[in-house]
């Protein structure tokens, strides 16, 4: 699947899984990936980095997650589409 057509987004974040994070770094790069890595940067590797502030690590899921709403809306913006608008269904509540 990796190839320098696809994108893969990947958090390095300090704490327990950093090491583990890094590793799959180094794996998407070596096999030609186009990587772009948020939080922690990989020594030696030359990709996009986007650094984050250092957090408590049962924090930084909460950040984590605002920073790829954030980015995926802007996306759907450039795109034309409305975030959050539901384009294919309708509300499925039939009773409070």
């Amino acid at each position: 699947m990796l190839s320098p057509q696809l994108a893969t987004l990947l958090f390095a974040l300090p704490g327990r899984t950093l090491e583990l994070s890094q590793r799959m770094a180094r794996d998407i790069s070596d096999r030609g990936g186009c990587l772009i890595t948020i939080g922690s940067g990989v020594p030696g590797l030359q990709n996009m980095h986007v650094p984050l502030p250092v957090l408590n690590e049962w924090l930084s899921p909460m950040v984590d997650i605002v920073t790829i709403q954030l980015l995926v809306a802007k996306l759907a913006e450039a795109a034309g589409i409305v975030p959050g608008q539901f384009r294919w269904a309708g509300k499925v509540i039939k009773q409070e």
